[in-house]
C-alpha cells in the first residue's frame, strides 16, 4: 500500500521548519551584532580611532567605579557636617492628641457610652545655650573627617591616573617592541633568501643557509613573544581605565626620542609633604581625633538648655455630663531653661576619654609612618629615575656601536672578508641593542611618571607621561 501523504500537513510542516530555524538565525545575528562588535569608547575615538592618553584618562574618570564610590562618601561626610551643625540651632515639635474614653458621669448613668474626653494640641522648642564646646568639637570633627575624605578622593585620582599613564606607556612600549621583531623578522628572511640564492649558485655554504634559518626561527619566536606582551599590556590598560570586555582600543603612536624630562631637586621632598593626599588624610586624621578627645572631655561639663512650650486644650459637652457646663477652650505657655550637671555615669566618660586619647596616639603614629614611607617612596623614585637615565645614555652608545658593527659586517660580507655567521651575528646585536634602546626611553618616562606621583602632583590630562 502507497503512503497517502497530506497537501495541507506539508506546507504547514515547511512553515514550522522556515519558522523555527529563521528565528534562530535571527537570534545568532543578533547576538553577533552584540556579542562580537567592539564597543564604542568614546566619540573621539570612534571617529579617529585612536585613543589619547587623554582620551584614556578623562575615560576612565567616567567609568572607574572607586572613584564615583569616593565621590559619593565626600558628599555624605558634606551632609555629616550639617546635620552636626543642626544642633545650633532650635528644636521645634507639636503634637496633637485625642483621648477617648467613658467620662464619671457617664460611667454611672449610661454604662458602655464612649466618647471623646478631650483633645489637646502641643507645641514645644527646646534651644541649647551652652555645652562647654561639645557641640563645636562634634562639628570640627565632622570637618576634619570630610576634609579626610575629600584626600582619599585625591588619593584614588592620583592612583587612576598613575595606573592609566603607566600602562599606556607600557602599550606604547610593547608596539615599539614588536615593531622591532618584526623588523628582525623581516631582517632574517632577507637573509635566507640571500643564503640560498648563494648556495644554488655555487657560492655559498649549507652552514650558512643553516645559520639563517636558525637566525629566522629566533627572530619568529621573538615576534610571538612581542605580540603577546602588546596584548597583556592592553588588557591591562582596559582594565585601568574600566573599558568593558571585548573593547578594541588603539592608542596615539609616540616616541620620546631625546625629549629631557624634569630633573630631581632637594626641595622636592616639602613639596610632597604638602602634596601627597595620603599624608595630608592621615593629618586630617590627627586633628579628627583630638576633636574627639576634646569632645569626649567636654562630657563631665554641664549643658544650659532652654525650652518654651504652648498647649491648647478643650473638653466635649458629653464629657461634662451638662450642657450647661462651659466647654470653652483653655490654653496656656510656659517657658524656662534645664540645666544638666553630669555627677556620676559608671566611668563611661572616663572610659571613652581614655579611648579617644589612645585613638589620638594611633592617629599621630600612622602619620609619622605615612611621612616616612613618602620620603622613602620618593627617593626610591628618585634612584630609579636615575638608573634610567643612566640606562638610556648606554643604550644610545651601545645602539651606535651595533649599526656600526652591522655596516662594517655587511661591507666585508660582500668583499669576501667576513662569514655568514659574522653577519647574522652582528644583526641579532642590532636588533637586540635597539629593542634595549627603544625600552630605556619608556623606562625613563615611566620612572617620571613614578617620580611625579612620590610627589602627589600628576595632572589629569597626562602631560607627565606625554608633554
Amino acid at each position: 500500500m502507497k503512503p497517502v501523504f497530506s497537501g495541507k500537513r506539508e506546507r504547514t510542516i515547511g512553515f514550522n521548519f522556515l519558522l523555527e530555524y529563521g528565528m534562530k538565525l535571527f537570534l545568532i545575528l543578533l547576538f553577533s551584532a552584540f556579542g562580537f562588535f567592539p564597543v564604542c569608547v568614546d566619540s573621539a575615538l570612534a571617529d579617529s580611532g585612536t585613543l589619547t592618553l587623554k582620551e584614556a584618562l578623562a575615560e576612565a574618570f567616567k567609568l572607574r567605579p572607586n572613584l564615583k564610590s569616593e565621590k559619593d562618601m565626600v558628599q555624605s561626610k558634606t551632609y555629616d557636617v550639617g546635620g552636626a551643625k543642626a544642633s545650633y540651632l532650635p528644636q521645634v515639635q507639636a503634637s496633637y492628641q485625642n483621648n477617648y474614653g467613658n467620662s464619671f458621669l457617664g460611667y454611672f448613668l449610661f454604662p458602655g457610652y464612649q466618647f471623646l474626653d478631650y483633645q489637646l494640641f502641643t507645641v514645644g522648642v527646646n534651644q541649647l545655650i551652652y555645652d562647654f564646646g561639645r557641640t563645636g568639637h562634634q562639628v570640627s570633627f565632622e570637618r576634619r573627617a570630610m576634609d579626610q575624605e575629600k584626600e582619599k578622593l585625591r588619593k584614588v585620582s592620583l592612583d587612576l591616573i598613575h595606573d592609566v599613564d603607566i600602562a599606556y606607556l607600557n602599550v606604547l612600549d610593547k608596539e615599539q617592541g614588536l615593531r622591532v621583531a618584526i623588523a628582525g623578522e623581516d631582517d632574517a628572511k632577507k637573509h635566507l633568501e640571500e643564503s640560498e640564492a648563494r648556495l644554488s649558485a655555487g657560492v655559498g655554504l649549507r652552514i650558512d643557509v643553516t645559520q639563517a634559518k636558525v637566525n629566522l626561527e629566533n627572530a619568529i619566536m621573538s615576534k610571538i613573544q612581542a605580540e603577546g606582551d602588546r596584548d597583556v599590556a592592553l588588557v591591562t590598560l582596559r582594565k585601568s581605565i574600566g573599558l568593558p570586555k571585548g573593547t578594541h582600543i588603539h592608542v596615539q603612536q609616540y616616541f620620546p626620542g631625546d625629549t629631557e624630562f624634569g630633573h630631581v631637586s632637594d626641595h622636592d621632598l616639602d613639596i610632597a609633604y604638602q602634596n601627597r593626599p595620603d599624608l595630608l588624610a592621615s593629618h586630617d586624621a590627627v586633628l579628627s581625633s583630638h576633636e574627639t578627645l576634646l569632645g569626649a572631655k567636654s562630657q563631665n561639663y554641664p549643658t544650659l538648655t532652654g525650652n518654651g512650650s504652648y498647649f491648647l486644650a478643650q473638653i466635649p459637652t458629653q464629657a461634662l455630663g451638662s450642657p450647661a457646663i462651659p466647654n470653652s477652650a483653655f490654653s496656656s505657655f510656659s517657658v524656662g531653661g534645664m540645666l544638666n550637671i553630669p555627677i556620676y555615669q559608671g566611668g563611661l566618660v572616663m572610659d571613652q576619654i581614655h579611648g579617644a586619647r589612645a585613638r589620638e596616639s594611633a592617629a599621630k603614629n600612622q602619620y609619622e609612618e605615612t611621612r616616612q614611607e613618602v620620603r622613602s617612596q620618593l627617593r626610591s623614585a628618585a634612584i630609579l629615575l636615575h638608573e634610567a637615565k643612566s640606562r638610556l645614555a648606554e643604550a644610545k652608545l651601545a645602539k651606535r656601536y651595533a649599526q656600526e658593527n652591522d655596516d662594517l659586517m655587511e661591507k666585508a660580507f660582500n668583499v669576501g672578508t667576513a662569514r655568514s655567521v659574522d653577519v647574522v651575528d652582528a644583526e641579532t646585536q642590532l636588533r637586540s641593542s635597539l629593542a634595549v634602546y627603544v625600552q630605556a626611553h619608556y623606562d625613563v618616562i615611566m620612572r617620571w611618571v613614578d617620580y611625579k606621583y612620590a610627589e602627589g602632583l600628576l595632572s589629569a590630562d597626562g602631560h607627565e607621561a606625554i608633554p
